[in-house]
């Protein structure tokens, strides 16, 4: 079996991925990511307005970064996933 037909057998098992592919997903989590990040301000200004105890400022911010990372991770996952299917 040639290179290349070991090649196309393995990407049809979903044994690799195309880097391109691969840059796209990396490319879409930074930018999520960044968007998720810049917009946590202003999501959690509200709710932390008048806040005065550090303890309930600590868990506002941590559950709010815990759902961000959440959301990242579901969305991502599913990306992930989908290149081992288009590969298959």
């Amino acid at each position: 079996m040639g290179i290349s037909a070991e090649l196309e057998l393995a990407e049809k098992k979903g044994l690799i991925v195309f880097v391109d592919d691969v840059a796209e997903v990396v490319g879409d989590a930074q930018a999520t990511t960044r968007v998720g990040l810049l917009n946590l301000p202003r999501r959690v200004a509200p709710l932390l307005l008048g806040e005065t105890d550090g303890e309930v400022v600590e868990s506002i911010l941590t559950d709010e970064i815990d759902q961000l990372i959440q959301e990242l991770h579901t969305e991502f996952s599913n990306e992930y996933e989908a290149l081992g299917e288009d590969a298959s």
